[in-house]
């Protein structure tokens, strides 16, 4: 059984009028038949019904983000099967995030990187004798890949379709790096991240200068710059350039941590990276300039208080492209947004 999460909303319908991916089009459905049989001669078990389904294996991208899009659906998942097992598949970076989630019986940290193909050879025969009756692949656009790993892993049953939860030493070393900024519980935070390991252009490093400067003054905010530890030359640099005072917090919290320090922020702003996720996952409202390489379909706001910052459409572009609609967004229009959906914390329930 294969279904795909989002359904129509997730085509690209240009596509369709491309010519050069009618022959692929059509060579995929001459083969559809081969494809199946091959699935079928790998597997060597029949589908089965889902009320007999014990043990299911949850598959996508392994970035941060993708991890954390995926945790809403946990519990309606945990309620259509309260009988089965659920294993998450995912890699050692982004497993910490779903630590004690209770709607998770095994986090298993067994992928290398974010491939579906990269398995740490180590733990490649646990992964077949744990024998999963079922593979829910979460990501609807480029699913082949765990289609294929569900296939190589015998799975019969395949179908495609955040949230962290932090203990208390997450919320300790959060309020413990707080203190440390000099902040108090009255103090304002607007949080910015400037990175990102996508494949895409940024924001130029005037503009978020710019910004910090005005968001600092219309909200009367301290400024920190989050990132990892290999951000911090690059993160001081902006900083400098803001002309306001500004903290960098380059390194120095886990990633449950920086969830927690998140949560207790006014406002993020930060571009459509892991940091846009983890900042849903806590509560906060978000401002964020979308990664123009992707489709626009994938990247788009999912939550009532994230904002995205770039208002023309389009997706998939040329970096020339991308720089010019990134050049086109301004540091005050920016800067109205965060200081807007600031306005929006004090009225949003704390969970």
């Amino acid at each position: 059984m294969t279904t795909h999460g989002q359904g129509s909303r997730m085509l690209n319908h240009r596509a369709f009028g491309q010519w050069h991916n009618i022959p692929l089009a059509i060579f995929s459905e001459w083969i559809a038949g081969g494809l199946a049989a091959y699935a079928r001669r790998r597997v060597r078990c029949d589908p089965t019904p889902l009320a007999e389904w014990k043990r299911i294996l949850i598959t996508g991208d392994n970035h941060v983000g993708d991890a954390l899009i995926r945790t809403p659906s946990l519990p309606t998942l945990r309620k259509a099967f309260p009988n089965a097992e659920l294993f998450f598949l995912t890699s050692p970076s982004s497993a910490p995030l779903l630590e004690h989630n209770p709607y998770l019986d095994h986090v298993l940290t067994y992928a290398a990187s974010d491939s579906p193909f990269d398995i740490i050879p180590k733990h490649w025969q646990h992964l077949c004798d744990l024998a999963f009756d079922a593979s829910l692949i979460s990501n609807p656009v480029k699913y082949w890949p765990y289609l294929k790993l569900a296939i190589d892993l015998g799975i019969p049953n395949r179908a495609s379709l955040p949230q962290v939860f932090l203990e208390e030493r997450d919320v300790a070393e959060a309020d413990e790096a707080w203190r440390s900024l000099g902040f108090s519980h009255e103090t304002t935070v607007a949080t910015f991240f400037c990175t990102t390991r996508q494949p895409a252009e940024l924001w130029p490093v005037e503009r978020w200068a710019a910004c910090m400067g005005l968001v600092r003054r219309k909200l009367r905010a301290e400024i920190v710059l989050a990132g990892t530890a290999a951000d911090r030359e690059h993160l001081t640099i902006v900083a400098g350039q803001s002309g306001v005072s500004c903290h960098v917090l380059a390194g120095a919290l886990t990633l449950r941590g920086l969830t927690a320090f998140l949560s207790k922020a006014a406002v993020v702003v930060c571009p459509d990276s892991g940091a846009h996720h983890l900042a849903n996952a806590a509560n906060v409202p978000v401002v964020f300039l979308r990664n123009l390489a992707f489709r626009q379909e994938e990247v788009v706001a999912y939550c009532e208080t994230d904002r995205d910052a770039i208002e023309a459409p389009g997706g998939r572009l040329t970096r020339p492209r991308q720089r010019e609609l990134l050049r086109a967004v301004s540091a005050e229009y920016v800067s109205n947004l965060a200081a807007a959906q600031a306005g929006l914390k004090a009225s949003r329930p704390s969970r």
